[in-house]
This record gives C-alpha cells, structure tokens and sequence, in this order.
C-alpha cells in the first residue's frame, strides 16, 4: 500500500488521458503504463515519455508527477532528463515522435481546462479534424 498522498481528481483525470495518449504510441496497454512496477523495456521507455509531458506541457513537477504515477520525484526527474538527451541527440525520429506527442497533449489539456461549454466545442473540432485526416490519407 502507498504511504503518498491521494492526487487530485483533476490530476488523476490528466494522468490517464496522457498514459492512453503515450500507450497508443507505445503500443501498449494503458495499465501497464500506470502499473508501480516496471514492466517491459518500451513500456518503461514510454513512462519516461509520459513524465516529460505532463512536465513540459502540463508544468507540472517532478514532485506533482511522482506522486500522480506513484512514482519518487527523482526517479521521475531522471526520467526527463532521458527524454531531453533523446531530444539533444541526433535521433530525430524519437524527437519528432516526442513533438507530435507533445502536440496531441496540448488538445488533451485544452480540453481538460476549458469550461463545459468550451469543451464540447474542442472536442468536436478535434472529432472533425481527425475525420478530415483519414479522409485525406
């Protein structure tokens, strides 16, 4: 049992909304992502990608994260110091990866910030844009 302290509702909503977001990309369950132990190389590759977002776009710390993912601040902090020596290193496909994943965060917190009237509206046009996507690929 965890001696953290409980995380907010709102956090626990931003976690799960950016773990999916990260698990689709890692081609791996959500759960595993958010389970305290491990897990798999990529799925531990993929934790470190989710502790830089909610960093970098959500502004949380590494305090705020580690206790979110029950997880400690400096195995979290370490984590995204990985991710920036990904993003400094001439692997340029993981750093357009890390962008593009960066991007789709930016709606995800749009509409978890907007009020309820607003956030009908975002999720619509997100709807839409994808629908406009598929139908050009």
């Amino acid at each position: 049992m965890s001696r953290r302290r409980p995380t907010p509702a709102k956090d626990q909503q931003i976690v799960r909304c950016v773990a999916a977001l990260v698990a689709i990309f890692a081609q791996q369950p959500t759960s595993e992502l958010l389970k305290p132990t491990r897990g798999t190389k990529r799925c531990a590759v993929a934790r470190l990608i989710l502790y830089y977002i909610l960093q970098v776009e959500f502004g949380w710390d590494a305090t705020r994260t580690g206790i979110a993912l029950d997880r400690d601040r400096t195995t979290v902090a370490h984590g995204v110091c990985k991710i920036h020596d990904v993003l400094d290193s001439t692997d340029h496909y993981g750093s357009l990866v890390i962008e593009d994943l960066l991007i789709a965060a930016r709606r995800i917190k749009d509409v978890v910030e907007a009020d309820n009237s607003s956030r009908q509206a975002i999720v619509e046009k997100g709807l839409l844009q994808c629908s406009q996507h598929q139908v050009a690929a």
